[in-house]
């Protein structure tokens, strides 16, 4: 029996909607709360600026950049980065051969160097397979994040002799909260950020994400020449600058698939894809006098609320994880109410489902209207939502419903925020007509 092109289509969009929530860690059941309708503010609405990304090798397209020239990268999940050069599409890199793309692993970062315009540097980050010798064992996967610039004579493709890896070391088991997004600030700094590599119940794994020699639960921030940690990073050791605490810039989290820094003040937004309770957005200034404190998220032992950071009951009470979860923040704090801990920006209930996709602060001009101007832009893929947050009081205003599932969100170079919608498999942006 052959599907029509209405049921094909369908079953694709399905089938990629289910890739992402294993990518993500959210679990989706038939019906889940799904924007069905546009909902858009009075003013606004999504317009396409490439489609058709699902067409072609190399699997589910879920995150992008804007180079200085006009050209538009995209990573696939399954290891192929394209490259769109007016209008048209090349393949830039195809590294499945090295890729493992299981469920929520894969090439899931992408970001252009600062100096691209002249050094024409491409940062991507995956998860490669790494088999055991022992038969019938589990797949582990490593992480790595590597560069690589285009060809001289062919800036569309790029050119293997050039490629530099900078950060291995990241080792996980579990097939899902893998790695994630790749971000630069204003001074060229790289940042990564790295999930738990924990299944969705009690775990030991959980705890790593609170060591400091781990990169699972973190965000690093690196040199992107050498890949060493940078000085000024909470737990540097300029005689160990290649020790994984010297890179470490944030810790305690459980899936940071997508961040933003500010690149006026140097404060990292996170949005930490939650479990049981609460999804949340992080915020960590850039200077901070208890990293301990401030620069740990609390995960596994904390997860959201408003205004103070709550006990995560599962981990707080197991025998496993509840004497490692008394440790979790410095003495000081009451136990149990989160005083002395840190403290989300803004969360919201988990409830049925929920994936929040952290977004960008909106510094255009006149672009929008001027009430927009400094406040980030954060999505959930799951419901299908974006919100507006003011990243000085936490006060979250919906931005509406029905923009495609956005699963990776950018300033554009006109200004405009930019998202990849994933159900419908196209790059878009957010545009106000007066």
């Amino acid at each position: 029996m052959h599907m029509s092109a209405t049921r094909r289509r369908t079953a694709g969009i399905t089938f990629a909607i289910a890739m992402v929530g294993a990518t993500l860690g959210v679990v989706l059941s038939p019906g889940a709360a799904r924007a069905s309708s546009e909902a858009f503010p009075a003013g606004f609405h999504s317009q396409r600026v490439i489609g058709k990304l699902a067409k072609g090798t190399g699997g589910l397209p879920n995150a992008f950049a804007f180079a200085p020239d006009g050209r538009i990268f995209v990573a696939r999940k399954t290891g192929v980065v394209d490259v769109y050069h007016r209008g048209v599409k090349h393949v830039f890199l195809d590294l499945t051969h090295e890729v493992d793309s299981a469920q929520g692993r894969g090439m899931l970062g992408l970001a252009l160097d600062p100096h691209f315009a002249s050094n024409g540097r491409v940062y991507l980050m995956f998860t490669y397979a790494v088999r055991s010798a022992r038969p019938g064992a589990k797949t582990s996967v490593e992480g790595k994040i590597i560069s690589i610039r285009g060809r001289s004579g062919d800036p569309d493709a790029a050119a293997p002799s050039t490629r530099v890896t900078l950060l291995t070391g990241y080792h996980s088991s579990a097939p899902q909260h893998a790695d994630g997004a790749l971000r630069f600030d204003h001074a060229g700094h790289l940042y990564a950020g790295w999930g738990d590599g924990t299944l969705d119940k009690v775990k030991k794994t959980g705890l790593f994400a609170q060591s400091l020699d781990d990169l699972r639960g973190k965000i690093v921030r690196i040199d992107a020449k050498t890949g060493v940690g940078v000085r000024g990073n909470p737990f540097f050791d300029a005689a160990h600058p290649n020790t994984i605490r010297s890179k470490i810039y944030v810790y305690g989290l459980r899936n940071p698939y997508r961040f933003t820094v500010d690149q006026q003040n140097g404060t990292v937004y996170v949005g930490d894809v939650g479990w049981t309770h609460y999804d949340e957005l992080d915020a960590f200034p850039a200077h901070s006098a208890n990293p301990k404190r401030d620069r740990n998220g609390g995960w596994p032992c904390y997860e959201g609320s408003d205004g103070h950071s709550t006990p995560q009951p599962s981990y707080q009470t197991d025998r496993l994880t509840k004497a490692a979860c008394k440790k979790v923040y410095p003495p000081g704090h009451l136990h149990g109410t989160g005083v002395g801990a840190h403290a989300p920006l803004w969360s919201y209930p988990h409830n049925e489902t929920a994936c929040i996709i952290g977004g960008p602060k909106y510094t255009g001009g006149s672009n929008y209207p001027n009430k927009y101007k400094g406040q980030l832009f954060v999505a959930d893929w799951a419901r299908d939502t974006f919100h507006t947050v003011n990243p000085t009081t936490g006060v979250a205003t919906s931005f509406g419903s029905g923009w495609g599932d956005p699963l990776d969100i950018q300033i554009a170079p006109n200004g405009n925020v930019a998202y990849l919608a994933q159900s419908s498999q196209t790059l878009r942006e957010i545009v106000y007509k007066r």
